[in-house]
């Protein structure tokens, strides 16, 4: 399966408008640990050089980038899905 097909499949699954301002850099599939979901789908998500359309009249600065966070999102499948923002 190619790259792009795989990053399509992705995005059905998650948060609708949410690939308007982040693109899927990568994916990695683990072991979990836990008991119950025992498989963890981790999603790296790179924000776009994108200013919504309603702050586009507003004067902004840059203000430099934090470390990336993860965000627990509904699991798919049986596995524990995150979202590395």
């Amino acid at each position: 399966m190619s790259e792009g097909l795989s990053h399509e499949l992705l995005a059905l699954f998650l948060p609708e408008g949410l690939l308007e301002y982040f693109e899927i850099v990568s994916y990695e599939k683990d072991n979990s640990g836990k008991k119950i979901y025992n498989q963890q789908l981790t999603l790296l998500l790179q924000e776009k050089d994108t200013i919504p359309e309603e702050y586009k009249g507003y004067q902004y600065k840059s203000c430099g980038f934090m470390e990336a966070r993860c965000v627990d999102d509904y699991p798919i499948r049986n596995m524990l899905v995150k979202l590395k923002v």
